[in-house]
């Protein structure tokens, strides 16, 4: 008999959501939901989760997790063996605000980085999600206006679901 409550594949998928705002609050631009690039990284880390004890991986490492997010303005098309951005800004770094399972969901995550007007202004065409150690877990190439400038506020939600 089949287990009906773990289909026979599961299939990782990762979205990100842009939300620039004033310095009042008020929104100015909102991307929706976009597709993006999980990266073998954090693919591997994800498996490791789902696989072993919590946390840890199969050799009793801690699995990384995205830490930071970072901006960059490379042009390419992101893949999975992406292990970088194509030109990364390391002064785009900022740390993760919010990280860890959607409440009563532990199979999807979400992670939210906000860059304030004192990060900017920085012109972007791509974005990575990164752990601590630099394991590249998502990219994605710019599809709408990334500028920050010295009056904004950019919000920047990723999402993994299994």
């Amino acid at each position: 008999m089949p287990n009906l409550l773990v289909p026979d594949s599961l299939r990782l998928t990762g979205r990100v959501r842009i939300v620039t705002r004033s310095p009042d609050g008020r929104m100015l631009r909102d991307s929706g939901w976009i597709a993006n690039q999980i990266c073998n990284g954090g693919a591997a880390a994800v498996v490791a989760w789902l696989t072993s004890t919590p946390n840890r991986g199969a050799s009793s490492q801690a699995v990384p997790y995205p830490a930071y997010m970072e901006l960059g303005d490379g042009t390419g098309t992101p893949a999975a063996t992406d292990t970088d951005l194509f030109s990364p800004n390391v002064a785009t770094q900022i740390h993760v605000t919010q990280a860890g399972p959607a409440p009563g969901n532990p199979l999807v995550a979400q992670w939210v980085g906000v860059w304030g007007p004192s990060y900017g202004p920085y012109n972007a065409s791509e974005a990575g999600l990164l752990s601590a150690d630099g394991t590249l877990w998502s990219h994605i190439l710019a599809t709408i206006d990334l500028t920050t400038t010295a009056s904004t506020v950019v919000t920047w939600q990723w999402v993994l679901s299994v």
